[in-house]
């Protein structure tokens, strides 16, 4: 019997606990599949042989889970103005999220941007963030949804969205979904997503735990509607070509092939 493991996210695993040798690093583990390199090289770390056991294979996006998907009415949602610039961020919102610096971003902002942000959610109503709102010279223009039944469609009605985590990511879906709708991720420069986007390529980076450079970010892309529109369908060609879950199921079928002792056909 061969023992596989998965790894969804970085750090935490260290080979002076012993909680680890329960899991990760006992003996008895064969492999571990990691949905990110940084991941890979965080457990490599913490194994004193047989570093190869940690994997990377990414976790795969399906075309046909967006290909439904519309636009959302933000006009008649929000009252969002058409030719307004939209940023948006869809999680729950955690510490590590950093969702005050999303929203700290909007004070580096200048107050006649035609800028709006959409907040979706859980914890993003909480009483540190509506004083963090309050304070925005844009407060008329963050919008704090909550809990959504259709966060895709405000993505896809979005012009970029915003990750500002701090740490503790590996490829988050929210990005990868928003990529694969055509909306142009700004994501903070942290082990995980750095395999999702390239700079300038087919998003923006910015330094993790930095609101002005969030916004400057923004007001890049806000001043650069046609570079944003080609950033986003870059995007979406770079999750479908190397994020596709055709590669996923092939490279697991791989690994376990290889487990088992025998060689891949692939003809």
């Amino acid at each position: 019997m061969k023992v596989v493991l998965y790894r969804g996210f970085a750090g935490h695993i260290h080979w002076y606990d012993p909680a680890g040798y329960l899991k990760y690093l006992h003996p008895r583990v064969d492999a571990i599949i990691c949905i990110a390199d940084a991941i890979r090289d965080t457990i490599r770390q913490q194994l004193f042989t047989n570093e190869d056991k940690a994997v990377t294979i990414h976790k795969g996006h399906d075309p046909a889970w967006c290909q439904d998907i519309e636009p959302a009415d933000l006009q008649r949602a929000f009252g969002i103005p058409e030719e307004a610039f939209v940023a948006i961020n869809v999680a729950n919102a955690r510490p590590m999220k950093a969702i005050h610096n999303l929203v700290r971003a909007t004070n580096y902002l200048p107050e006649d941007l035609p800028f709006h942000l959409i907040l979706v959610g859980k914890g993003m109503d909480t009483p540190t963030m509506k004083e963090l709102v309050e304070a925005s010279p844009h407060k008329d223009r963050i919008h704090v949804c909550g809990y959504r039944e259709d966060p895709l469609s405000l993505v896809a009605a979005a012009d970029t969205f915003v990750l500002s985590s701090l740490y503790g990511e590996a490829i988050t879906k929210s990005v990868i979904e928003a990529m694969a709708l055509g909306t142009t991720p700004v994501i903070t420069d942290i082990p995980g997503n750095r395999a999702l986007v390239s700079h300038e390529e087919n998003g923006l980076q910015v330094p993790p735990d930095d609101p002005e450079a969030i916004a400057q970010a923004i007001y890049r892309l806000q001043q650069n509607p046609e570079w944003n529109a080609c950033l986003g369908k870059k995007a979406r060609s770079h999750i479908f070509n190397n994020f596709n879950i055709e590669t996923t199921v092939e490279e697991t079928k791989e690994l376990f092939m290889k487990l088992a002792g025998k060689e891949m056909n692939r003809s």
